[in-house]
């Protein structure tokens, strides 16, 4: 094999035992390995407390060696309530630092591995079989979710300080090398294929939810001014009834005569103009394209603090064209208590509308281009 073929193999290898990791998958296998934790951590406490209580009732004294069998289950049931609730409280947090999930998982692997040790070298020296060590790492390899290189590390040092601690009795005389060797390569093995298969599987689950999300955007929101639709406005009035509302509709004055006078591609840029005027006039307010070159605010804040005049213009300039664009607005405010309440408050502000154009449009400037007020409540499809 020449050297390009080994530095092919060597690549691969780092990929593997150093993935990249995108941000929101490591959030989601953080989440996932917390999630674990705090499972494992309950059944173990829950058995370990029945075992130490079961241990408690059946002894008849307490020698060295039951003294020794009541701390360890003792330990093992403090390090459990621990890792419970600490687990629980990270969950519970709105974004985890992965540094501090790191930094917790890692201590406890540690220090239920360094128990298992402990525990087992106890078995070794009284000739009984060694089952606390092997079951541990193998409850590490089906639950704890840690990059390859960590888990590489973490579970070789695992086995090596284990080895170390019975060959300083004996040699180690009663393990069988192979076979000890081939669970380590299993664990070490086990530890790195389920944290690829957890990360594959949040690839495709952060994927999941963000197409969801861009999906549920694109059913609500207006594809050419990026504001709220009828669909969205008639599920957000649902959640509106017993608040203060200020409803504002909107029209852009004399729109059909920019649309045959300049094109409607002029036309759809001024609508995205004025929606972007919208969000400006009326911040922290719920915009609505409420159908052609008419809008619909709704806003919570009072009056005062919003644009309150009943016009309103801007200059709108492209290679193409100059010319002044005017807006009519129709304001009413209340506390709509039910949903009927709340069509008519968007009606009277639609009713408004129609009065401040049929004030503001005289024939001279080419009359009163509305059909007339319309019946809002009529139009809304709930």
């Amino acid at each position: 094999m020449n050297i390009k073929g080994i530095m092919v193999i060597f690549n691969k290898l780092k990929l593997y035992l150093m993935p990249t990791v995108p941000t929101d998958v490591q959030e989601d296998i953080d989440r996932e390995g917390m999630r674990n934790i705090s499972h494992v951590s309950l059944f173990a406490l829950l058995f370990e407390s029945f075992i130490f209580l079961v241990y408690l009732v059946t002894r008849s004294g307490f020698d060295q060696k039951t003294m020794f069998s009541v701390t360890s289950v003792g330990f093992a049931i403090v390090t459990c309530t621990i890792a419970y609730l600490g687990s629980r409280e990270m969950l519970s947090k709105q974004q985890m630092s992965h540094g501090s999930v790191l930094a917790f998982k890692v201590s406890f692997f540690v220090a239920f591995t360094t128990w298992a040790v402990i525990a087992d070298y106890r078995q070794y020296l009284d000739g009984n079989q060694m089952l606390t060590f092997f079951t541990v790492e193998m409850l590490m390899v089906c639950f704890m979710l840690f990059r390859p290189i960590v888990g590489l590390t973490l579970m070789s040092l695992a086995f090596l300080a284990f080895y170390l601690m019975l060959c300083s009795y004996d040699g180690a005389a009663r393990i069988v090398i192979p076979n000890y060797l081939m669970l380590w390569l299993v664990s070490v093995f086990g530890m790195m294929v389920r944290f690829h298969t957890q990360m594959n599987l949040s690839a495709k689950t952060t994927r999941l939810t963000y197409t969801n999300k861009m999906l549920e955007n694109v059913g609500r929101h207006d594809g050419l001014t990026g504001l709220r639709n009828r669909k969205a406005l008639n599920e957000d009035i649902l959640h509106m009834p017993g608040t203060h509302i200020c409803a504002y509709m909107v029209d852009v004055n004399y729109f059909k005569e920019i649309n045959d006078t300049y094109g409607h591609m002029v036309g759809d840029a001024v609508l995205q103009t004025v929606s972007s005027s919208l969000r400006k006039l009326y911040p922290n307010s719920q915009c609505y394209r409420f159908g052609g070159d008419e809008f619909l605010v709704l806003s919570e804040q009072p009056k005062e603090a919003l644009y309150t005049r009943d016009t309103y213009s801007f200059r709108w300039r492209s290679e193409e064209a100059s010319f002044d664009v005017g807006l009519s607005i129709g304001y009413a405010e209340g506390t709509p208590m039910n949903h009927e309440e709340l069509l008519d408050l968007i009606a009277r502000a639609d009713g408004a509308l129609y009065e401040v154009k049929k004030r503001t449009h005289s024939p001279a400037n080419g009359g009163h281009e509305r059909r007339g007020q319309k019946h809002v409540k009529k139009s809304f499809a709930i």
